[in-house]
């Protein structure tokens, strides 16, 4: 991976040799879904800050959920799910049909997110699509997209 802080002098480009490797695809994609997984159970005992957690400074956030326009920034996102403190209904939940993506210090991960609550049939689960860039040894969300799939 090249650093991305590159310094030119005299024309010539450096880059810190001691920067951490990308990790291979398949460790790339356990990464990432431990990543998810670890967000999708705070959002299922109703905390909704576990999206923030795995957030990069520059991700852009779109949903169904109540955003009306895209949210850029983690900031930005932290404020728009902070509105869902004491919304979000305990639950279980299934992460469904996981296909990825793996480019150098990329992954895109398309899955579907089931919620259950206890007693009720299976909500609509949502679409979901996850971009998670590597850098500084981890791996950070630059972009979610969650759309209801109507049945």
């Amino acid at each position: 991976m090249i650093n991305t802080d590159r310094k030119t002098k005299n024309n010539i480009m450096t880059t810190n040799m001691n920067e951490p490797k990308t990790p291979t695809a398949d460790k790339a994609k356990i990464a990432v879904m431990e990543k998810i997984t670890m967000a999708a159970e705070k959002w299922s005992n109703g905390e909704p800050m576990g999206y923030v957690e795995c957030a990069a400074n520059d991700i852009v956030w779109l949903d169904e959920l109540g955003a009306l326009k895209p949210i850029s920034g983690s900031e930005t996102l932290k404020k728009y799910l902070e509105s869902f403190r004491g919304q979000i209904p305990t639950h279980k939940f299934k992460l469904l049909d996981p296909l990825f993506q793996v480019y150098n210090g990329i992954v895109i991960v398309t899955y579907r997110y089931q919620g259950i609550l206890d007693g009720e049939e299976p909500a609509n689960p949502y679409q979901i699509t996850s971009v998670y860039r590597y850098e500084n040894g981890d791996w950070l969300s630059v972009h979610e997209n969650w759309r209801e799939v109507k049945q």
